[in-house]
């Protein structure tokens, strides 16, 4: 049973009920399908979504001071990288409009929240996602028009990253619309090397679509009061992640048998972790020495291309490339 703030329980049926709003449902079916009133389901949808946004379990929390959680999301990067190319990636993060109607008097300047480029009124979301395409962080403070690398500043997280407080050996990778330093690596003028960047960072806009997909009520233009619009996203991130979760359980479970080996009669260790080209990937690696994982220790708060020069150098000196298309 969930728990509201308010302290009130939640049965797994009214639960159940209340999240059918989150898909392709809409409110007059479900009233009608449940036989109950409109008070009463509006009233019981918002105890779930503030029990959903307020559970501990739920929250989405970038590990910036957890270095062994960062190892540990890295290595998933790495195994998804072709031929284990890319080392010290900790994250995705890219923005996505969110339709939404306009929010009229519910806000100084309704204005401010259309995005003329689509023609719509819009939610700017701003998220960092791993390799499995769940979210590790996210922020809805700005309005649409905001630039997706302004956006990213304005957030805390961003400050710490200017800061220094990530890790040296750990960065993230974003596209041309964020500025490259040491903790943020976008494209450049390497081919090569742009292909195998994207390879990963293409995982932020996947979780996008997964989510909104996933919940039919992003379909259409969010009409709840302007208030609670910001608060219906959140749930539908946590949800997601939830999803995610259950997802790779239950594909461990199918492969806990494919996991292990039989070394000795009667004697089962788990078989290492190898990546797409059957190369053995370590999923914590604490003691990487190469030149991709050791910084210079220099300030990240401004424009820094020096790691990325690495980066496109470990690309050029494989002799991997970018495929060719085919015909």
């Amino acid at each position: 049973m969930a728990r509201s703030s308010s302290g009130r329980g939640l049965s797994r049926s009214s639960t159940g009920d209340d999240l059918t709003i989150l898909g392709w449902w809409k409110y007059v079916d479900i009233r009608l399908f449940f036989n109950i009133s409109v008070n009463e389901f509006y009233s019981s949808v918002w105890r779930v979504v503030e029990a959903i946004n307020n559970y501990e379990g739920f929250k989405v929390v970038f590990p910036i001071d957890d270095e062994e959680k960062l190892t540990e999301i890295e290595g998933v990067f790495r195994s998804k990288s072709s031929h284990g190319m890319i080392t010290g990636c900790v994250g995705a993060i890219d923005g996505c409009l969110l339709w939404q109607k306009n929010p009229g008097i519910a806000v100084h300047n309704p204005n401010r929240y259309y995005c003329a480029r689509k023609e719509k009124c819009a939610l700017l979301l701003m998220a960092i996602v791993d390799a499995d395409r769940r979210f590790l962080f996210y922020d809805i403070s700005c309005t649409p028009s905001t630039h997706d690398s302004l956006a990213w500043d304005s957030t805390r997280l961003a400050q710490r990253f200017a800061a220094g407080d990530l890790c040296e050996r750990f960065f993230i990778f974003g596209d041309n619309a964020f500025v490259c330093t040491r903790s943020m690596i976008t494209p450049g003028n390497d081919s090569d090397f742009n292909y195998f960047l994207s390879e990963l960072r293409v995982n932020s806009e996947c979780a996008f679509g997964e989510m909104i997909r996933r919940w039919g009520i992003l379909w259409r233009p969010l009409e709840m009061h302007f208030l609670r619009r910001a608060h219906v996203i959140a749930c539908c991130i946590r949800l997601h992640n939830f999803c995610v979760d259950r997802r790779l359980l239950i594909e461990e479970e199918l492969m806990a048998d494919e996991d292990e080996i039989e070394i000795q009669p009667g004697r089962r260790v788990r078989a290492p972790r190898v990546n797409r080209d059957g190369q053995i990937v370590e999923n914590v690696q604490t003691n990487c020495t190469c030149i991709t994982c050791i910084g210079s220790g220099r300030d990240r708060a401004v424009p820094d291309k020096s790691r990325r020069k690495e980066l496109e150098a470990v690309v050029r000196n494989s002799g991997y490339c970018r495929p060719l298309p085919r015909r």
